[in-house]
């Protein structure tokens, strides 16, 4: 028998960039079920598309790949205010209502947590700090975590800090991993086009200052940025501060749509270093996919501090604690093959396959 099982997930099927896309196509190729459930379109599709917006109210599955995806609506985003999570709960109990009461239900979101209250196995994949995310809702947030804690079958977290959520639990550390696809080609050398990249959700968390003050002082460099915009407030579109970081450094900084992991590949390989300017208030609890799509490819990433790759250390990272510092690495920075090699070689014992072995165990028990 086929065994199934839902993703509550806090993302879009396309483009399939994080986390729960690769636990998702690996769980295809060990010949799961898998019921994706993307995160809502709210109140700003329906000026856009209507009849998208509208077909979402009671939930709409297609396939992709084997992957049942089902498109969902609501007004406003759950995390929003209390109301707004009785509303976005209300309209997902809805599009769960076909699911089987024994079918395992992972949920990545902690204001979604009571939807799957009918379900067989409860697993809450813990991603991020949420309660640093959304400051104006911290006690309402650490509240649902805490709730989470005394319901929950299992708890993962991507890093150990995000622990302290969870008091008097034990949850299982499962960081993110690398797509073997990134592995398929041997690493390339820098061109010493003097590139950075940014790769991965364009959001509040990037530190624009620090970023304008690296290539203010260090003329030689240029930067691509590469994912998608979610800045609160501005849906898919680039926040004032992100506008006027391009425009202030025109020519030198390119900002690119959203790729894939396998897309990325290429970005990767014709830059020189890859870049996580990470603000230190989101930095801490972080599994950087960013340093596993560098390690695939034979980079290394320049990172403020807090920003970890999992359980162990990446020869991929290199931390620095200011723009000086960042300045510093620059100017004399040179990566060598040695270092390539070992940064590869540390990717490939890090891949999702690893990773889906343990999580799977948790959400499917035998």
């Amino acid at each position: 028998m086929i065994e199934t099982y839902t993703v509550l997930s806090k993302s879009k099927w396309l483009p399939s960039i994080r986390r729960e896309h690769a636990l998702t196509r690996e769980a295809i190729r060990h010949n799961f079920s898998v019921r994706f459930v993307e995160a809502a379109s709210d109140i700003r599709t329906l000026r856009q598309e209507p009849m998208e917006w509208l077909s979402g109210l009671p939930g709409s599955t297609e396939d992709f790949d084997d992957v049942h995806v089902t498109r969902r609506s609501n007004l406003i985003p759950g995390h929003k205010n209390a109301l707004a999570r009785v509303l976005d709960n209300a309209l997902l109990r809805r599009v769960l209502a076909p699911q089987s009461p024994t079918e395992p239900v992972v949920t990545y979101l902690p204001w979604q947590w009571s939807t799957s209250v009918r379900s067989g196995q409860r697993v809450f994949d813990c991603t991020d700090p949420w309660p640093r995310l959304y400051p104006h809702r911290e006690s309402a947030i650490r509240s649902q975590l805490l709730q989470i804690a005394r319901e929950a079958d299992e708890i993962i977290v991507v890093s150990s800090e995000l622990a302290e959520y969870f008091p008097n639990r034990a949850v299982r550390v499962i960081p993110n991993g690398v797509d073997e696809e990134l592995l398929t080609r041997p690493p390339v050398a820098p061109r010493g086009d003097f590139l950075m990249l940014y790769l991965g959700t364009l959001s509040e968390r990037i530190d624009f200052d620090l970023l304008s003050t690296v290539l203010s002082a260090s003329p030689k460099w240029s930067l691509d940025m590469v994912g998608p915009c979610a800045f609160r407030g501005f849906g898919n579109d680039p926040s004032p501060a992100l506008r006027e970081f391009l425009r202030r450094f025109d020519g030198r900084v390119t900002l690119h749509a959203p790729v894939s992991r396998v897309e990325a590949q290429r970005f990767i390989d014709r830059s020189d270093i890859l870049v996580a300017p990470t603000l230190r208030e989101f930095s801490i609890g972080q599994s950087s996919m960013k340093t596993f799509d560098a390690a695939a490819r034979g980079r290394e990433i320049l990172s403020t501090p807090g920003l970890i790759a999992g359980t162990s250390s990446s020869p991929a990272q290199i931390f620095a604690d200011d723009a000086n510092g960042w300045i510093d690495v620059l100017n004399s920075y040179h990566l060598e093959g040695a270092a390539m090699n070992e940064i590869r070689s540390w990717a490939e014992e890090q891949t999702w396959k690893v990773r889906f072995r343990d999580w799977i165990s948790l959400v499917v028990p035998k």
